[in-house]
């Protein structure tokens, strides 16, 4: 009896820590590798290709702009971080700000940008 307890509560750690990935998906506007990266004529990066992990994703690619209140900071932390640190391949989530270009793909603002790898 104790066993079938003991799988029982196995089977619903791992569930719940399935969705977890998800949950922290949700919190973000695009969830991506980064597959190129803008820079301004001095070096700066301005922006960068995101390409959406999830076939499933609202967006499956969005050019994001790094304005001046862009918060980057890496997954739970709350130490501010510059856009030098962004590199291709990294996995990031991206909360939108402001409106999006409806072009393809679609090019946005970002309010914040969170290092999730």
């Amino acid at each position: 009896m104790k066993l079938r307890y003991i799988f029982l509560i196995l089977i619903l750690m791992l569930l719940t820590g399935c969705n977890a990935s998800q949950d922290r998906d949700a919190s973000y506007d695009i969830v991506g590798s980064i597959e190129s990266i803008n820079h301004s004529q001095s070096g700066n990066i301005t922006g960068c290709l995101v390409v959406a992990k999830d076939s499933s994703a609202t967006y499956d690619q969005a050019h994001i702009r790094i304005i001046g209140d862009t918060q980057i900071h890496k997954e739970g932390s709350s130490e501010k971080l510059k856009p030098g640190i962004l590199e291709e391949n990294m996995l990031i989530g991206v909360v939108f700000k402001g409106a999006i270009a409806e072009s393809y793909p679609i090019q946005v603002n970002a309010g914040e940008i969170v290092i999730l790898d």
